[in-house]
């Protein structure tokens, strides 16, 4: 069984007892976007970017595939294949990547995660400036193993899709399923690693979760920015730029 694969089956089970007026996803979906999570974590660990969750999917878009030897070709022994609206699945906005019959409606991905992500990695890769979809892809590749090598990895508060077609939980529902998350995956996933720092993406979801890391992992600095997509002026905005990872 791959590593924290018990911790997310029980925290799905322990999901499912909620009294929940919010549509889960399929635990096969919250399956592979443990093993893509699984697949891009560092050896070692040096800063935790917590978001909220992966966008959504449901299980007629997750069976889709890649094309023939796209991971062959660039040598992501085990990578899966399925599809889900995750930064950490490649074909998420790259309709390139997958075959006529194959093709994702409102594939469009999240380019603002992309910046993000390249920002922690001092905006060396041109993740949305490329000139072309093969470019795009290779450098989201480079991305992704440079914060693989340096110590950054990318976790969520929810194990399962909040976002579900523009809607999202009420709040009680909200701060049930990040709790529940939190309490049985992300924590221990948390304290296995034990990262020096811990940058929660979003004030809402740092104003849920900030309580329960502060207990279980009282020696991580820990801050938080704004959501990429977050309405703010520049001047307002808190970013990666302003933190030390």
């Amino acid at each position: 069984m791959m590593i924290f694969e018990k911790e997310l089956n029980d925290t799905y089970d322990e999901i499912g007892k909620l009294k929940l007026e919010y549509t889960l996803e399929s635990r096969e979906t919250a399956l592979l976007v443990h093993k893509l999570r699984m697949y891009w974590k560092p050896d070692n660990i040096k800063t935790v970017l917590l978001a909220e969750s992966h966008v959504f999917t449901s299980n007629e878009d997750r069976i889709k595939t890649y094309k023939a030897g796209f991971q062959n070709s660039n040598k992501l022994t085990n990578y899966p294949a399925e599809y889900c609206r995750f930064v950490y699945c490649i074909g998420y906005g790259e309709r390139s990547l997958y075959d006529a019959s194959d093709q994702i409606e409102n594939n469009l991905g999240t380019p603002q995660y992309w910046k993000l992500l390249n920002e922690a990695a001092e905006n060396k890769f041109k993740v949305t400036r490329a000139k072309s979809a093969s470019e795009r892809i290779a450098q989201k590749l480079e991305l992704l193993h440079y914060l693989k090598e340096n110590g950054i990895w990318l976790l969520d508060s929810s194990i399962i899709g909040i976002y579900l077609v523009g809607k999202k939980p009420n709040p009680e529902d909200y701060r049930s399923i990040l709790d529940t998350s939190l309490t049985n995956y992300g924590v221990p996933i948390l304290k296995s690693v034990n990262p020096a720092n811990i940058i929660v993406i979003g004030k809402s979801v740092y104003n849920t979760v900030e309580q329960a890391i502060s207990k279980h992992l009282p020696n991580s600095k820990k801050a938080w920015i704004h959501q990429p997509n977050a309405r703010v002026t520049n001047d307002q905005r808190i970013s990666l730029h302003h933190i030390t990872i």
